[in-house]
């Protein structure tokens, strides 16, 4: 996964990156986006910023997980540290 931090004026872009052929699509874009802004808010939160994305990357054959996209957010924007307890890492 990769993310663009941007200003907050713009709507996300969410991007599904190519996949090998005889891969299938498993993951949602919409699931993706969902679970990097819960990861955003987290941060924000945390550290009392208003950090926003202006682009979400990722590939849409991974393994869906209930969480791993906020998870990856909150590691990506260097807060990691500052949250651990949210997600008992």
């Amino acid at each position: 996964m990769g993310i663009s931090l941007g200003d907050g004026t713009d709507a996300v872009d969410v991007v599904a990156l190519p996949i090998r052929v005889g891969e299938h699509a498993r993951v949602d874009r919409n699931d993706v986006l969902g679970q990097v802004m819960a990861g955003l808010q987290t941060v924000n939160h945390a550290l009392g910023e208003r950090y926003a994305i202006s682009r979400i990357l990722f590939v849409p054959s991974d393994t869906p997980s209930p969480s791993v996209y906020a998870l990856l957010t909150v590691g990506r924007t260097g807060a990691k540290r500052v949250v651990e307890h949210e997600y008992e890492i």
